[in-house]
């Protein structure tokens, strides 16, 4: 029988391949976020070109999202290069893996609180009664216990080593995290929904009802997207957090994502602007053969998006399809 000591110990390839099912999905994951970031990046290139010059504070909270998916995507590197390049074949890689991996909930929680508080705030914008402002409120509070757990997860994590493959004291603050984080997208979503069903059944007009519409589909889309994510990641976790890191394919796309559906909505305004409706009131003026002449009295372009960024009665429309003077209906041009 070969002695023990004179055993050959397994190779580096050989190690990590006991490793496979965390290897495997940590480096999709890192190549799935930086997709996402592209995307991002494109549609923060059309913004800047068409958007940041008007906006006030959007501006602002964009180039704060955009340096939280950038730090999301660097701590994702760092993490990735630790533990497959430099730690590759190291049997005790994922015991104490590097610290730019536990940075990554931290990331992954403020850009969606950032975001989320950007809805909260469309809410108010879209209703500006005390309605509006208290679910807003409720929603600016869901995000902060979604961003709290992600904060308390990042400190679980240091505090018991950085061992990623003993995790399971982090279901409690992780199920805090995530459930609070679906349950703010989809309220946002259904407030938007709700909101946006109420304005369009009070529209007379059809250009009107159709953008409503399109802005309906919007919310399902950006609230239900978003949602998606987090139930996977959550499901992945309570799942299959013993034989694989599937659940990190989820966490680190939401950053770039949840940009991406913030971009989404602020560059969706130049396509809603340009579907503009033209209104105008008829009088017959006479002339010297006593004949009458219509032409158009009153004209009034606004916008169409029914408060979504501007308020349609400011401007002028009325929810009955008048003009502040009632006694002048509108007639479509």
């Amino acid at each position: 029988m070969a002695d023990p000591a004179q055993q050959v110990p397994p190779s580096p390839d050989a190690i990590a391949q006991t490793f496979k099912g965390y290897n495997g999905p940590f480096l999709v994951a890192v190549q799935i976020g930086y997709l996402l970031y592209g995307f991002y990046l494109a549609q923060l290139n059309t913004y800047f070109n068409d958007h940041a010059a008007s906006d006030a504070w959007y501006k602002w909270l964009v180039i704060a999202v955009t340096c939280m998916c950038g730090l999301h995507l660097g701590f994702g590197t760092g993490a990735s290069w630790g533990v497959l390049v430099e730690g590759w074949g190291n049997p005790v890689v994922w015991q104490k893996t590097p610290w730019e991996a536990s940075m990554l909930p931290f990331t992954t929680g403020l850009t969606a609180f950032l975001v989320q508080t950007f809805f909260a705030g469309r809410i108010v914008l879209i209703q500006r009664d005390l309605i509006g402002k208290a679910l807003a409120v409720v929603v600016a509070l869901i995000a902060l216990l979604a961003l709290a757990g992600a904060l308390g997860q990042m400190i679980e994590f240091l505090t018991a080593g950085s061992n990623a493959l003993d995790i399971a004291h982090l279901q409690l603050i992780t199920r805090i995290w995530t459930i609070s984080s679906v349950a703010c997208d989809v309220l946002i979503a259904v407030i938007m929904i709700g909101i946006l069903a109420r304005t369009r059944q009070r529209t007379v007009f059809r250009s009107t009802r159709d953008t409503i519409k399109r802005l309906i589909f919007q919310s399902i889309e950006t609230g239900t997207v978003t949602a998606v994510f987090m139930v996977l990641l959550l499901v992945c976790y309570e799942t299959m957090q013993k034989e694989n890191t599937t659940y990190l394919v989820w966490e680190y796309s939401l950053p770039p994502l949840y940009g991406n559906v913030m971009l989404f909505v602020l560059n969706a305004r130049q396509s809603f602007r340009k579907d503009t409706i033209k209104y105008g009131t008829s009088m017959e003026t006479p002339t010297i053969g006593g004949s009458g002449r219509t032409q158009p009295a009153v004209k009034v372009d606004t916008d169409v998006i029914a408060r979504y960024d501007l308020d349609l009665e400011s401007n002028n429309l009325g929810r009955d399809g008048y003009a502040d003077n009632k006694n002048i209906p509108m007639h479509s041009m």
